[in-house]
């Protein structure tokens, strides 16, 4: 039986974390974001649907009001804290090459103010680290530059799934888009190209905006 056009419209709320923000804090407009849904809605029913169409269906959503509350999360955004690194580098590593790494992390290498990430992805393992730290660990290799914005949550329990994927969504809607985002515990580490130096510096104003926007009428 196929979708009604409510039921895709509830979908696709659903899977966009900053739109079910914005419809549960009742700050969208509501004609913008049926126009934005528009192509994804006519592909999902295999029909053209009216913008005035998919108005309604959202302003019904908006009132069943079942959509994961993500305030919460763009709350604790807005109130934590950031720091800007450039000159960071981005290594990758086979999984021949990761005993060796590991030995060399286990040296004198790293300091407290050393930049340090890593993570496994499949066979390979990726290193985020600031220049200073790869030319004490003699990283020789070619690497991939970036400015890192680090986000620490002050409160650990509000760095809950969703939290990648609500800041990029939010950053999206203005048009900035990361190169990677890294969540560790209650840390998010953002990566922008290096050349987008500007982009980290408007991201930390949207973030810190993204709890204080008034509420307006549904």
């Amino acid at each position: 039986m196929p979708k009604s056009v409510s039921d895709i419209v509830e979908e696709l709320i659903s899977s966009n974390p900053c739109i079910s923000y914005l419809i549960g804090e009742g700050i969208v407009n509501y004609s913008s974001l049926a126009k934005l849904l528009q192509p994804a809605v006519n592909d999902l029913s295999n029909s053209e649907v009216r913008v005035n169409t998919i108005v309604q269906s959202l302003r019904r959503a908006a009132s069943k009001s079942r959509f994961e509350d993500y305030s919460s999360v763009a709350k604790a955004l807005a109130e934590a804290d950031y720091n800007i690194y450039q000159n960071v580098n981005e290594f990758t590593f086979g999984r021949q090459d990761i005993p060796r790494l590991l030995s060399k992390l286990a040296e004198p290498n790293i300091l407290e103010s050393s930049v340090l990430i890593l993570f496994l992805s499949g066979d390979s393992l990726t290193l985020v680290v600031d220049d200073k730290t790869a030319n004490r660990l003699n990283i020789k290799q070619s690497a991939t530059k970036y400015t890192l914005l680090k986000i620490s949550i002050r409160h650990a329990t509000e760095a809950r799934p969703g939290s990648s994927a609500f800041l990029a969504q939010v950053l999206g809607t203005k048009d900035i888009m990361p190169q990677n985002i890294i969540r560790k515990n209650n840390e998010l580490y953002v990566l922008f190209a290096e050349d987008k130096f500007t982009n980290s510096l408007e991201a930390i104003k949207i973030l810190k905006q993204s709890a204080l926007i008034p509420k307006q009428g549904k």
